[in-house]
């Protein structure tokens, strides 16, 4: 009687559970897909067994990815089967070390890696979920709970680690994935919203000094530069919310963790995200301690090499994705202002082998940024970015591409646009040192017109005659229009994992689904923000 008691509750718990979120997938019942998901989650661990673990897993695991469909999408729904992954995780690593199971409960080692690198990778997919909505970015909400569930999966890699002498299983590239878990936790330590920033910052400290500052605690301790990253997290750990913990987080472990080489791009993705977030305490913090990091200038050249590279190379792998590459372009207006890259000899192999300057480079990719782009305020920001580049006297390439990206900007529909960028052209034609004859005329004509009034033929003309003055070529307005189409080809995929490990299986399903999530700069918010700060 007991045994069939058992075996009824195994189905519906189990069986019964799993068929229902399967038919529940694709509903449009976000309801009945939290519950499925949360029911899961708390399966007692005496009905899992090693023949459903893994349709257990994989159910849930495909929950914490995007809907294909928007409007099926569910934040909460993700969140819940982020909290029921790591639930079953942590009931299959007991199971896996308790020597008393029986036979036919028994998981493996083999069956606890496979279980730690299927949650692993739809963990990090999880920490770059920037999905937003009517509440905002509600993909916050996912990247806190999976940076939670990082430390589930490296108490498995330690139980295989200390099997291994018996049971022959090893776990692949170990150092690799420690060094990625706390690469992106220094990433989201320069989040821009407070809580998120704080959950990170907690679970780096946790992970790096252990649990209640107990050594024998530390998890990671096989990651590349342990000791030099751990020398980045002080012990007296604050609340980094506060203006006084922004400080700390900017000037003590972004600053020590950005010259340790294997965490360097991680760490700067979230500052330069920091530098040109919306938010003025954030962004004055982490203006502050860039500028104070990259003041020197004899000692800081290689850094300040590898924060150019960063930047373009943050342009190359997230074009159109104003999430990202809004902040940077506000980024490289505060570097220019701030002097950091004062006395900077630096040449670029772009995309194509052609060798060109890292300001030529930054130029070309801001001005493929505002192609096709609705955004007023992002052309704003690019103007002024755009502007420091045309007044550089060392670099003629650089100069004028960024005064033909400011000349486009002229030709804009959009009148603030227009009139933005006549001011910062004549701002940087005005700068230098000898004016000849041609450059004062088209300094003339930049004052002599209402570039916010509508555009006319008189208005075009006089464009033209500027190009002309100032030695440039008129774009062809055929090239203009196939540069616009090639800008509106619609980037999906946005949740890329830094530098995904080769040797991870991800689910198909998991690839299948994820698809362009909204963006937050995208909207006419973004102008008001702007506005507004």
């Amino acid at each position: 009687e007991n045994i069939t008691q058992a075996t009824l509750v195994e189905q519906y718990l189990v069986n019964d559970r799993l068929r229902i979120m399967r038919q529940t997938m694709d509903e449009a019942s976000s309801f009945s897909r939290r519950g499925s998901a949360y029911t899961l989650g708390i399966i007692p661990d005496v009905f899992i067994t090693s023949s459903n673990w893994r349709a257990i897993l994989t159910s849930l695991l495909e929950a914490t990815v995007p809907e294909e469909n928007p409007e099926l999408r569910d934040a909460e729904t993700r969140v819940d089967a982020v909290i029921a992954s790591q639930n079953i995780l942590c009931k299959l690593n007991a199971k896996c070390s308790n020597s008393l199971a029986c036979e036919k409960d028994i998981i493996t080692i083999s069956d606890l890696k496979d279980a730690a690198e299927l949650c692993l990778e739809a963990f990090l997919k999880g920490v770059e979920d920037y999905s937003v909505d009517k509440r905002g970015d509600v993909g916050s909400w996912v990247r806190e709970a999976s940076m939670r569930a990082f430390v589930e999966v490296l108490r498995c890699f330690q139980t295989i680690s200390k099997s291994t002498d018996d049971s022959g299983v090893v776990v692949d590239e170990y150092e690799t994935k420690c060094t990625t878990i706390l690469g992106v936790l220094l990433k989201q330590c320069g989040e821009k919203i407070d809580r998120t920033r704080t959950v990170a910052f907690e679970n780096l400290y946790a992970l790096l000094r252990g649990i209640d500052n107990d050594d024998n605690s530390v998890l990671v301790s096989k990651a590349n530069e342990f000791e030099s990253i751990q020398a980045c997290v002080p012990f007296d750990a604050e609340d980094i919310s506060s203006e006084a913990g922004l400080q700390r987080v900017f000037s003590n472990c972004l600053t020590k963790a950005v010259q340790v080489s294997p965490y360097a791009d991680y760490a700067l993705s979230g500052w330069v995200a920091s530098t040109g977030a919306v938010t003025e305490s954030l962004a004055k913090a982490a203006t502050t301690a860039l500028l104070s990091l990259l003041s020197e200038d004899e000692d800081k050249v290689d850094l300040k090499e590898k924060v150019a590279m960063h930047l373009i190379e943050t342009f190359d792998t997230h074009s159109k994705i104003d999430r990202v590459t809004v902040p940077a372009i506000r980024c490289v207006d505060v570097l220019f202002t701030g002097g950091a890259f004062d006395f900077l000899n630096l040449t670029v192999t772009s995309l194509d082998g052609l060798s060109k300057d890292y300001r030529t480079a930054l130029s070309d990719k801001i001005r493929f940024e505002c192609a096709g782009t609705r955004d007023v305020s992002k052309y704003i920001l690019a103007a002024n970015a755009l502007s420091h580049v045309a007044s550089c006297t060392d670099c003629i390439e650089a100069k004028e591409s960024a005064r033909l990206g400011l000349l486009a900007m002229m030709r804009n529909k959009f009148p603030r646009v227009r009139q933005i960028a006549s001011e910062v052209l004549h701002m940087a034609l005005s700068s230098e040192d000898d004016v000849d004859a041609n450059t004062e005329e088209a300094m003339r004509m930049l004052t002599a017109r209402f570039w916010e009034a509508p555009m006319n033929a008189e208005m075009k003309e006089a464009i033209r005659a500027i190009y002309a003055k100032l030695g440039l070529e008129i774009p062809k307005q055929q090239g203009t229009m196939t540069a616009k189409k090639d800008a509106l080809k619609t980037i999906t995929e946005e949740n890329v994992v830094p530098d995904m490990l080769a040797s991870s299986k991800a689910p198909t399903t998991l690839a299948r689904k994820v698809g362009d999530t909204a963006d937050e700069n995208s909207s006419y918010q973004s102008l008001v923000e702007f506005s507004g700060r």
